[in-house]
């Protein structure tokens, strides 16, 4: 295991923290999906990386728009309502997708540029 695949394989734990968290905090099932959905497809690119295959690279920017998607949607419906108590929870979503983001980097790295 190399480095490039730690660094996945610690995202893809982070945001599987940070997704319950955000969970506990509105009890939105479908954040608990997508946040589940994305730490196991990171799981899989962890898996490819290790074998420095493209597939990698393409399932972790798969993860990362659809975090930044449900970003983007938490954040525009934060400041349309001035719902204070989804300041968090939006933060944390967007945390999960710099993270995702870092993990799309890193992966693009190691795949592409033999890092």
């Amino acid at each position: 295991m190399n480095s490039s695949t730690a660094i996945v394989l610690s995202a893809s734990f982070f945001i599987l923290l940070a997704g319950a968290y955000a969970w506990w905090l509105t009890r939105n099932y479908f954040l608990l999906v997508n946040t589940t959905l994305v730490s196991f497809s990171l799981l899989f690119a962890a898996q490819q990386l290790d074998l420095h295959s493209p597939v990698a690279v393409l399932v972790s920017l798969f993860c990362t728009m659809l975090l930044g998607g449900r970003f983007l949607g938490t954040w525009l419906r934060l400041r349309r309502e001035r719902a204070v108590s989804l300041g968090l929870p939006a933060q944390l979503v967007g945390v999960t997708a710099a993270l995702a983001l870092v993990a799309t980097v890193t992966a693009y790295c190691a795949v592409f540029r033999g890092a």
